[in-house]
């Protein structure tokens, strides 16, 4: 019969035809809570680094940094705790928080100074100082005045790899275990580029500064 569509056909048309489907559930409106929030803005996007590593008093630890989805973090692991991998990036699935020992966040985008300097201890450990520091810098020393006598510790900087706008240092003051309060062992700490030209200075309290003189 003129026009009759064969079996083959009738199959391909109906596979054609828009079948009727089950709407997608709209998104969850229900807000997110202050905790599930902050873990979002502090979950790593990549790799977490390891910058630095060491010992002391036989505990190891690590200083990490990664990037996050609107800045990044930095901060302290310790030897014990959850997602800790000797010689190696942590397991951030492991890490509530993300850094047991003490992290920071913030953006790349906030105006910070080509310096700063922040510290962190504990109950028979030495003082821990970090910050970030101008891209610019080839080494930071950190100034000390313990037990009477002045003292510098020199470290280069860490954390290029990352890719952000300043790149990190990273200290381990030794002799310092018994201090309770860092502002009475640090004095400031200095960023010299290349040349041994001090390009900036920041002390406990903050306070950045314009390039300073030489430390006498």
């Amino acid at each position: 019969m003129a026009g009759a569509v064969t079996p083959a056909v009738w199959e391909r048309l109906a596979a054609d035809r828009p079948t009727a489907t089950t709407p997608a559930a709209p998104p969850s409106t229900k807000p997110l809570s202050r905790q599930e929030r902050w873990r979002q803005a502090v979950a790593p996007v990549g790799p977490m680094r390891v910058l630095a590593s060491g010992s002391f008093n036989g505990k190891q630890w690590q200083f990490i940094a990664y990037r996050t989805s609107s800045g990044f973090c930095q901060g302290w692991n310790y030897a014990g705790n959850p997602g800790y991998k000797p010689g190696g990036n942590p397991n951030p699935d492991l890490l509530m928080p993300p850094l047991n020992g003490g992290m920071g966040c913030g953006e790349p985008s906030w105006p910070r100074p080509a310096l700063s300097i922040g510290t962190s201890t504990g109950v028979g450990q030495p003082i821990l100082a970090s910050g970030t520091v101008n891209k610019n810098a080839a080494q930071v020393r950190i100034f000390l005045r313990h037990r009477g006598s002045p003292a510098v510790v020199t470290v280069r900087p860490v954390g290029q790899e990352l890719g952000l706008p300043f790149n990190f240092y990273v200290a381990v003051l030794a002799g310092t275990d018994s201090v309770i309060d860092a502002k009475t062992v640090i004095s400031k700490a200095v960023a010299y580029d290349r040349a041994g030209r001090p390009i900036a200075q920041a002390d406990l309290k903050g306070q950045p500064s314009v390039p300073p003189a030489p430390h006498p």
